[in-house]
């Protein structure tokens, strides 16, 4: 679509709106029917369409004099005043010519003018024609040849005519004023078309994102387990090599940052697994502010504001938290040399006229966070792409292009909706909303006990279809003390259960297996040990272990890649957990 076209508006001129030769076909066509001279020009004077029917005695002898001209301009002056409520009609000079004029809209603007006359009245005396040929400086004998020459109309006649050039009028300007609605509708369908575009392409981007992270989290699992018993098994006070240890060390840290990586694909996808909650967003944000202070300079002046009301929504907390972290540290990053950045909470309304503008919105009550920083802006080119996964505008090596991308996928993951506004030189501003859900927040018990304390000496079942993973999850659960059993598959594990002289306090299962999967093996070992604790693991991304039932409330879940202390503390807390009962039937 052209510039123009996209145009809503309130800028557009008649000829952006009608074509001239429209214009000139249906001013042609009046002055024939009606014996007058006709031109359309805009409303300082300026000519649109050549003149209809124009007389010589206005042409070549009026307008010829500099008196004559001026007379004339003044004429159209007043001919060109705006009146939507009829034509105006008036003596021209004072040599008895009739000339009218009706006025254009276009909405409530005044875009043109439609101007007739040069047609003489019937009553004017041979005395008169050579007085104003004298006015003007005009040879009288040429001025009454070609006066003689005008149409003659009654007063009567013209007025009707001019009638007549008043409803034609109308029609312009209605006509006018449906290719304002029309270039509108085309410019807000573009708007939607592009962005609808832009959510495929995030949305095919995001489950390639969602199932490579699988592949990689299985594989992580494998590598940071396997190096967590490496570093576990060296003995206290044991010579190593300093440089066999650093490596070691160096390993592990490389897979904690694949691990987080892979954390941001998912969350990027949407498909992050999280605990959503009723939050105030007041709350999260006043008692998130004291770390993002100590990651700012001082040179950046962090302002907070909030809503006189509990802000409620239903979010993961900590996926809330990395929203807020990114976005300040990016606003952070966009004030080299200092500036304000200002965090603020509110509510809104969301009406049908928004979100027929922005599709992913829903029409109802919001809770809104707003981020604003005084930076260097982003030009469109760039504003247009900052969601996607690993675009940055940083040198390589200053980010991964993935704290944007991650923001955008958890806010729609809490149902929520972003939108950015940003000017080069201006700063930018991210205004989240998530839909307001009345309730009173939950404290959250956060409680990250040492993985030392998390041993136990109970039976635990271990189901696992990847053989790596089970047997690091094996070994890591042994060290612990714990008593284990493995199985490679749900079918397997169901026959050892018969078997076993000491049945399993816990089960510990992988969600996605060939044959039985997690949820089904669960369900048939709880058949048979109504008192059996339940703790799925997964790599794969909540949307397909969701249609598992595996994201229902109370059920638990570690995710891959985990480690040697996180997959401790999940498991005592899964024995330890007061059994509900629903966990008994």
């Amino acid at each position: 679509m052209d510039a123009s076209a996209a145009r809503d508006g309130p800028d557009l001129g008649l000829l952006d709106l009608i074509e001239l030769p429209i214009l000139q076909h249906l001013q042609d066509t009046f002055a024939i029917a009606t014996g007058v001279a006709s031109i359309i020009t805009l409303p300082d004077g300026q000519p649109l369409t050549e003149p209809s029917n124009f007389s010589r005695l206005c042409r070549d002898v009026i307008r010829k004099t500099d008196q004559g001209l001026k007379n004339c301009m003044n004429s159209d002056a007043n001919l060109g005043r705006p009146n939507p409520t009829g034509p105006t009609m008036s003596p021209c000079l004072s040599c008895g010519l009739w000339d009218g004029g009706a006025s254009i809209f276009a909405g409530e603007r005044h875009v043109a003018n439609w101007l007739i006359g040069q047609v003489r009245n019937e009553q004017l005396s041979e005395a008169r024609i050579l007085a104003y040929a004298r006015e003007i400086g005009a040879d009288e004998r040429a001025f009454q040849e070609a006066f003689l020459e005008v149409t003659e109309m009654s007063t009567a006649r013209f007025r009707a005519v001019c009638d007549f050039l008043f409803s034609m009028a109308n029609q312009l300007s209605s006509l006018a004023y449906q290719r304002i609605m029309l270039r509108r509708e085309e410019a807000a369908r573009a708007r939607l078309e592009q962005q609808l575009l832009q959510t495929r392409k995030l949305q095919a981007i995001g489950q390639l994102a969602g199932g490579v992270a699988h592949d990689f989290n299985n594989l992580l699992t494998t590598i940071l387990g396997n190096t967590d018993l490496l570093l576990m098994d060296l003995e206290p006070g044991r010579m190593v090599e300093n440089s066999a240890l650093e490596q070691l060390t160096e390993v592990r840290g490389a897979g904690l940052r694949a691990s987080a990586l892979t954390r941001q694909l998912l969350a990027f996808s949407r498909q992050q697994v999280g605990s959503p909650s009723l939050l105030d967003l007041n709350e999260v944000v006043r008692q998130f502010v004291p770390m993002l202070r100590s990651l700012i300079p001082e040179s950046i002046n962090l302002r907070t504001s909030f809503d006189l009301e509990p802000a409620t929504f239903v979010a993961d907390r900590s996926q809330v938290e990395q929203v807020i972290m990114n976005l300040a540290l990016n606003a952070r990053d966009a004030m080299p040399r200092g500036g304000e950045l200002s965090i603020e909470v509110g509510s809104i309304m969301l009406d049908r006229e928004y979100t027929e503008m922005v599709p992913e919105a829903r029409e109802g009550p919001h809770v809104r966070l707003e981020v604003r920083d005084h930076g260097e802006g982003m030009p469109a080119e760039v504003l247009e792409r900052i969601f996607e996964p690993f675009f940055t505008t940083k040198p390589q090596g200053k980010g991964t292009g993935m704290g944007l991308a991650t923001v955008y996928g958890l806010i729609h993951q809490a149902d929520g909706h972003v939108a950015v506004h940003s000017v080069p030189g201006h700063g930018s501003v991210f205004r989240i909303h998530w839909p307001r859900v009345e309730g009173t927040p939950q404290t959250l018990d956060r409680c990250d006990e040492p993985a030392e304390q998390c041993r136990g000496t109970e039976t635990l079942m271990v189901c696992e279809d990847s053989k790596q993973v089970r047997e690091l999850t094996v070994r890591f659960l042994r060290g612990a003390g714990y008593r284990v059993v493995e199985a490679s598959t749900g079918d397997e594990a169901l026959a050892m259960l018969d078997a076993l002289e000491q049945p399993p306090e816990l089960l510990l299962t992988d969600v996605i297996m060939p044959g039985l999967n997690g949820r089904e093996l669960a369900d048939r070992v709880r058949h048979r040990l109504p008192g059996i604790r339940i703790l799925f693991m997964s790599g794969y991304t909540a949307d397909v272990i969701g249609r598992h039932g595996v994201l229902e409330p109370g059920v638990k879940l570690i995710e891959k890649p985990f480690n040697h202390a996180t997959l401790l503390r999940a498991v005592r807390r899964a024995l330890d957990e007061i059994a509900t009962p629903e966990q008994e039937t």
